[in-house]
């Protein structure tokens, strides 16, 4: 009895040892240089994103500094009802049942049989015809003593992370969408109006120019030119008619309703976010980036495939057990003597033609693979937030200049009119301001919705905004 309880001693100590066993190594992080992305005053930046902080999944509803309730509704709403991000809920839904079979691949497995057999050859030997009854119950595990099944279960965990953080980059990549879709219907209704006012305008004149035409006062190349410009702002009428209402329906597709008119009562000039623009953008923002720690977790992924690849390649040892009944006789079946056995083996290739060890190779490319994809999801979200950074920065001076240019060419457009029903000046004088004018009121219309959309551009560069200086503290405070 001594000897067995010692037995049994020994054979635990040596499964708790070899539990402790995994086979590949460990994920540590990956260091990503960048080349002076950001003005911190060094030439060269190491961003590792091994330690992760809870707030990257848990940005503000920023689209509210917009101040539009109707903007908030549609966001809102696509957030709930969006075909595609519904659709991407699901992955995260099959990335968790999958973890769950990957943990259970670590526990004994149990089933049951039921046999019965008729004949006269048992193990080879003829004999008398006989039947032959088994039942019971089954049982196998696995032990894990290279630690590939716990691999595999990393492998399972991290890739159900990455579906977590690449269902927050959809919803981030949906509410920046909605957001463009409606600064450009905001901007086809204000491009409308101005198209509306120029036909008005050129229509009344075109009235003025046939009646001076038809009395021999003005040739007949001043009233085709006037037709000419009102063809040219009529035309542009369902042009813009026609964006209004696409990017109406665009908006409701977004939002999971049936295509539909929107009625807005606010203006893009109206649209101005209370945004204060750290002095510099650290680099550590790009860790509130769910495309990037997406692209980190399925590294760890990949690198815990590896090991498990590697695992493969080693013997396995499995232990089984069966309890049951057995009877040649169905009227002799009882339980007084139940049948039982217990066993241990160990198995593993010998000679698989290198199949395994090509496994393993595939799946260190597999991890370089990704490791490439996090490096460039790296480079390329700097690169955006340098791009956005750098275009707020500059279309306040845009816009202002071409405030005074639209002032400057419907003032030149109201002397010209003058000029001309005067008889200063030539009607293609008053053409020429006409077009100006129409130009200048378009381009600024255009500027404008695209500083609203950068806006948009830089919160999705960082990963939903940036910290204050109030979060950043408490982040320190948590650090330490």
């Amino acid at each position: 009895m001594k000897n067995k309880g010692l037995l049994f001693f020994t054979a635990l100590v040596i499964f708790l040892g070899f539990q402790s066993c995994k086979v590949g190594r460990s994920y540590k992080g990956s260091e990503v240089e960048m080349r002076v992305v950001f003005e911190d005053g060094d030439s060269s930046i190491t961003l590792n994103t091994d330690s992760l902080q809870s707030f990257v999944v848990d940005g503000p509803a920023w689209w509210k500094l917009f101040e539009d309730k109707l903007l908030d509704t549609l966001v809102s709403k696509a957030l709930k009802h969006n075909y595609s991000l519904l659709s991407a809920a699901e992955n995260i839904l099959q990335a968790r049942r999958s973890l769950g079979m990957s943990k259970k691949d670590l526990l004994p497995q149990f089933g049951y049989g039921l046999q019965f057999a008729s004949g006269n050859t048992l193990g080879g030997f003829v004999g008398p015809e006989q039947d032959f009854l088994f039942g019971g119950l089954t049982a196998s595990w696995e032990i894990d003593i290279w630690g590939k099944l716990r691999r595999r279960n990393e492998a399972a965990r991290n890739r159900l992370l990455a579906s977590e953080y690449g269902y927050r980059s959809m919803q981030l990549s949906l509410v920046t969408t909605v957001m463009d879709a409606y600064f450009f219907h905001l901007e086809s209704k204000e491009l409308l109006g101005i198209a509306q006012r120029n036909t008005a305008l050129r229509d009344s004149m075109l009235i003025i120019i046939q009646a001076r035409f038809d009395k021999g006062i003005v040739p007949a190349i001043d009233l085709d030119q006037a037709k000419i410009q009102y063809a040219i702002a009529a035309e542009s009428v369902p042009m813009f008619e026609r964006a209004v209402a696409q990017s109406a329906y665009a908006l409701f597709v977004l939002i999971g309703e049936m295509p539909q008119s929107l009625s807005t009562q606010i203006s893009m000039s109206e649209l101005q976010p209370k945004l204060e623009l750290p002095e510099r953008l650290p680099l550590e923002l790009l860790n509130r980036r769910p495309d990037v720690v997406e692209k980190e977790r399925l590294l760890v992924a990949a690198n815990a495939d590896v090991g498990a690849a590697q695992g493969d390649r080693l013997p396995t040892l499995s232990l089984s057990g069966s309890f049951g009944t057995g009877t040649n006789d169905l009227g002799d079946l009882n339980f007084t003597d139940p049948l039982w056995q217990v066993g241990a083996g160990l198995a593993g290739p010998l000679f698989y033609w290198n199949q395994l060890k090509q496994r393993v190779d595939i799946e260190k490319s597999q991890r370089e693979q990704a490791r490439i994809a996090y490096q460039l999801s790296v480079l390329s979200a700097a690169n955006e937030v340098k791009d956005q950074s750098v275009a707020l920065s500059t279309f306040d001076q845009q816009i202002q200049l071409l405030e005074e240019r639209v002032e400057a060419a419907l003032h030149a457009q109201k002397l010209s009119q003058a000029r001309y029903s005067q008889g200063v000046t030539s009607y293609l004088e008053y053409l020429e301001s006409q077009r100006q004018a129409f130009d200048a009121e378009r381009a600024l219309t255009r500027v404008k919705s695209q500083k609203l959309s950068a806006y948009v551009a830089l919160y999705k560069a960082l990963g939903g905004g940036w910290l204050d200086e109030q979060e950043r503290n408490n982040q320190d405070g948590n650090s330490q």
